[in-house]
């Protein structure tokens, strides 16, 4: 027996349950921001449910007698979520969030029991279920926007809009095609490698913002998506000042540093799949030892730090000057490896490679993938020139731990990632690499 046999029983089950899902974000209490009670919102559990049945059922009944009776329903609905505003427009902190979201599950029940939709019957009901609860958590995510805005700059929202405007408009009109020496420098293909990594560093950046001071090592996870160099910098600084923090701050630059770790692994996946698969191995077990050295540096340590984390300079990934300032190095570096490959062979892109990474390991990393997908080298070379790059920069920051820091934790800090490369570069040679 299939689904269809229990057409269209299972579609107006899952429009209700889409239904009751918003509705039930909805049902609770929303706290006064002038300080007095709470207040409800104009739909909760029920009305949602049976907006959804409502618009499910008028798609079953347009389905056989005209379309007109859905755009009747979804209009009749529109209304009501119209007065229902007005009604609630007394209210200083009244929105349209929740009258449009009764339209919208409206809307979704329609599609779940839609039958000429060009969609198998799974598809039809995942699509809609998915889309159900993606509504119920953008809901339930009020608060988080409202802390993120409250810590957005201007200068931020100044920066994403010139990226964006230069990633939209002017990205699409660079050639590409391969210019210069050995071809090597694509335009367009090196906006989208800057692309990538910025979109990649703003998750990173998004979510320091979002959290603010939570705690070291958390505050290392989450600038290590932006930079573990400048983690390990701030980090390596106030540990000579407050050397007693020394085992919680060492375990916040290792978080950092394992972090790259699953970023460069995201990167190759993304240029070069067949680097991505052949990495995701040294990936996984080097992130589980540098997540081991975290835990068992937070277990030894005087507390975790939470509420002592001073704020980490990250800056926006989006800044156009920093944005250029990576694409420049991405080209060089491309010319570099390609310089090196020509003239000395696999050695030679090793030794760029560790070159590239005392700077940047991302570079060399979307380098060596995009070297693989043109067929310049092999998938074992390019995991290999990761490898060099991701060492490279490993050291920089033990060295970095040491000189900024003290002997102690730039000790700790060499163990532990040290630990974690050995342990990934084991899992690089059982696979194969040269």
């Amino acid at each position: 027996m299939t689904l269809a046999d229990y057409e269209p029983t299972v579609s107006l089950v899952v429009a209700a349950a889409v239904g009751l899902l918003i509705g039930l974000e909805r049902e609770r209490p929303v706290e006064d921001e002038g300080g007095g009670p709470p207040r409800r919102h104009p739909a909760g559990a029920r009305t949602f449910t049976l907006a959804s049945l409502t618009g499910g059922v008028a798609a079953l009944l347009a389905a056989s007698y005209g379309v007109w009776i859905l755009v009747g329903t979804i209009v009749a609905v529109g209304a009501l979520a119209v007065a229902a505003y007005r009604s609630a427009a007394k209210e200083p902190s009244s929105g349209l969030t929740t009258e449009l979201a009764l339209v919208g599950a409206t809307l979704l029940g329609a599609f779940t029991c839609s039958p000429d939709l060009p969609l198998s019957i799974e598809s039809r009901l995942s699509v809609g279920f998915s889309l159900g609860v993606a509504i119920m958590a953008l809901l339930s995510a009020k608060p988080v926007f409202r802390r993120f805005a409250s810590r957005l700059l201007q200068e931020d929202v100044v920066a994403t809009t010139k990226f964006l405007i230069v990633a939209g408009i002017v990205l699409p009109l660079l050639p590409d095609e391969g210019l210069g020496p050995w071809q090597a420098l694509n335009p367009r293909h090196i906006g989208w490698m800057v692309v990538l990594v910025a979109a990649i560093s703003f998750v990173g950046y998004v979510a320091a913002r979002i959290l603010g001071r939570r705690g070291l090592w958390l505050t290392g996870v989450v600038g290590g998506l932006v930079s573990s160099t400048a983690v390990t910098v701030a980090f390596s600084g106030r540990c000579k000042r407050q050397p007693a923090l020394r085992r919680v701050l060492a375990a916040g630059i290792v978080a950092a540093c394992t972090v790259m770790f699953p970023r460069i692994g995201l990167e190759a996946a993304v240029v070069a799949p067949a680097l991505g698969r052949h990495l995701a191995g040294a990936v996984a077990v080097a992130s589980v030892v540098g997540a081991a050295g975290t835990a068992w540096l937070l277990a030894r340590g005087p507390g975790t730090g939470e509420g002592e984390a001073e704020p980490v300079h990250l800056s926006n990934p989006f800044e156009l000057g920093g944005a250029l300032w990576f694409g420049a190095l991405f080209a060089g570096i491309n010319v570099a490896v390609r310089a090196a490959d020509a003239y000395l062979g696999a050695g030679g892109t090793y030794l760029a490679s560790a070159v590239a990474g005392l700077t940047d390991v991302d570079a060399i990393t979307l380098s060596a993938a995009s070297l693989l997908r043109e067929g310049t080298v092999g998938v074992g070379r390019a995991a290999a020139m990761v490898g060099v790059g991701a060492a490279s920069n490993t050291v920089v920051k033990i060295g970095l731990s040491f000189v900024l820091g003290d002997r102690r934790l730039g000790a700790v800090v060499a163990a532990w990632t040290g630990l974690s490369l050995l342990a990934g570069a084991v899992v690089l040679t059982v696979a194969g690499v040269g």
